[in-house]
């Protein structure tokens, strides 16, 4: 359902971001 979720992470642009979108996720 994530397409560009392993993009971001890939990326490292994101990373700072990535509790965000975990908790949104979830």
């Amino acid at each position: 359902n994530w397409p560009t979720f392993p993009q971001i992470f890939i990326k490292g642009e994101f990373i700072g971001g990535s509790d965000i979108i975990l908790n949104m996720h979830q």
